[in-house]
C-alpha cells in the first residue's frame, strides 16, 4: 500500500472514530430501544392474558369492539388499530393524547396518557427520543449517520482484513482487544445495520425516500376517491361488512371515527400481498347508510409507493409470526444489540486512545 493510500485510510479511520464517539450514546439508545420494541407484542401477551386469545378480524367481532369503545369513550374516540389472531388487543387513540387497550370483547384493560405505559414510552424513546418532532428529526439524522459510520467502518477495516476473526466480545479492556471485537462485530452485522438504518431514516424523511425510490421521476398521480357522507351514529357491523365486500380478501386493520367536520368513516385494510401490517388500502364509508367505496388500492399504487410502504415492516420486524418472521425478529433484535455494543466498545477504545492513555 502506497503512502497516499495509507493517508486516505488514516483520514477515514479518524472521521469514523470521532463521529462514532460523538454519536455512540445516541446510537446505543436507538439500538437497545429498537431491540426491545421487536418483542413488544410478546410483552403484551405476557402481561395481558386476553391478548393471547387473539381477535379474529371478522366484521361481527370488530363491531363488538367498536360498539364497546363507543360505550366506554364516546366522543373522545379518534381511531382504533384492531387486534389480530396473534395479538388480540385493540389500541384506541383518544383525544388529548390519551390511549387505551381493549380486549377481544371490548373490555378496557388499560388507559393512559401520552407515553405513560412502558411500551408507549419505549416507542416514544426510539422514534422521538422523548422530544417530539425535534427528536424525530434527530433520530432520522442518527439513522443516516449510522449508515455513514457503517460504510466508513467497512472501508477503514480493509487494510486489516486479514486480522478479521469471529470474536465479537473483547477479551480485555486493552485498546487492541476492543478494536478487534469492534471490527469483527461491525463486519458481521454490516448488512442488517445498513438495512435497518436506511429504512428507519426513510420513514422519517418520506419525501426524500420516495424521490430516491422513484429515481427522482414524478410519480403518476393517483386520485383517491371521495364520498358524500352524512354524520350519524354508524351500524358498525353493517359498515365493516360493506368495507369487507369492497376488498373481500383483505383484513380490516384500522378505523377512524367520523366527526361533524369529517363525517365519512375511514378504514384501512391489509391485502394478502401487502407487507405493511396495517395495510395501505383505504375504504370510505357513509355512517348513515353504511355504503362503502374503495378509496385507494395499495396494489395499484406506483412501484415507488409500494416499495416505500414495505420499508416499515422491514424496519419494525413485522414480517409475520411464523418461523421465517420470528427468525427475522431475532435478526433485528440482535442487530439492535450489535449497534449498542459497537457504540459502547468503539467509544471505550476511543477514550483509551485519546484520553486514558
Amino acid at each position: 500500500m502506497g503512502r497516499r493510500q495509507r493517508q486516505v485510510f488514516a483520514i477515514i479511520r479518524t472521521i469514523h472514530a470521532w463521529s462514532g464517539a460523538a454519536l455512540s450514546l445516541l446510537l446505543a439508545i436507538l439500538g437497545l430501544s429498537g431491540t426491545l420494541l421487536v418483542f413488544r407484542d410478546d410483552w403484551l401477551r405476557t402481561i395481558f392474558a386476553p391478548a393471547r386469545d387473539g381477535l379474529i378480524p371478522e366484521p361481527a367481532n370488530l363491531a363488538v369492539v367498536a360498539d364497546a369503545a363507543e360505550t366506554a369513550f364516546g366522543d373522545r374516540l379518534l381511531s382504533a388499530v384492531f387486534g389480530t389472531p396473534d395479538m388480540g388487543l385493540t389500541r384506541l387513540y383518544l383525544t388529548d393524547g390519551d390511549a387505551a387497550w381493549l380486549d377481544p370483547d371490548g373490555a378496557v384493560l388499560a388507559q393512559w396518557s401520552g407515553n405513560a405505559r412502558p411500551e408507549a414510552w419505549l416507542f416514544d424513546l426510539h422514534h422521538h427520543l422523548l422530544a417530539g418532532h425535534t427528536g424525530e428529526i434527530v433520530s432520522g439524522i442518527a439513522g443516516l449517520a449510522a449508515v455513514a459510520l457503517t460504510v466508513t467502518g467497512l472501508v477503514a477495516l480493509w487494510p486489516a482484513r486479514r486480522a478479521i476473526g469471529l470474536k465479537v466480545w473483547p477479551g480485555s479492556s486493552q485498546r487492541g482487544a476492543l478494536l478487534s471485537a469492534h471490527r469483527n462485530l461491525g463486519l458481521m452485522t454490516a448488512l442488517p445495520l445498513l438495512v435497518l438504518s436506511l429504512t428507519g431514516a426513510a420513514m422519517i424523511f418520506p419525501g426524500s425516500a420516495k424521490a430516491l425510490l422513484s429515481g427522482f421521476r414524478p410519480a403518476p398521480a393517483v386520485q383517491a376517491r371521495v364520498i358524500d357522507a352524512t354524520y350519524s351514529d354508524p351500524d358498525w357491523n353493517a359498515v365493516f361488512t360493506a368495507a369487507q365486500d369492497r376488498a373481500p380478501d383483505a383484513v380490516i386493520r384500522i378505523v377512524r371515527w367520523p366527526n361533524p367536520d369529517n363525517p365519512a368513516i375511514s378504514l384501512r385494510l391489509r391485502q394478502p400481498a401487502e407487507w405493511h401490517p396495517n395495510g395501505r388500502t383505504y375504504v370510505l364509508a357513509d355512517p348513515a347508510t353504511a355504503q362503502a367505496t374503495l378509496s385507494a388500492d395499495a396494489q395499484t399504487q406506483p412501484t415507488a409507493t409500494r416499495l416505500y410502504n414495505a420499508l416499515y415492516p422491514v424496519h419494525s420486524a413485522h414480517l409475520g409470526r411464523g418461523l421465517p418472521g420470528r427468525l427475522y425478529d431475532l435478526i433485528c433484535a440482535l442487530t439492535g444489540l450489535a449497534l449498542t455494543t459497537l457504540g459502547l466498545i468503539g467509544v471505550w477504545a476511543f477514550l483509551r486512545h485519546r484520553i486514558l492513555r
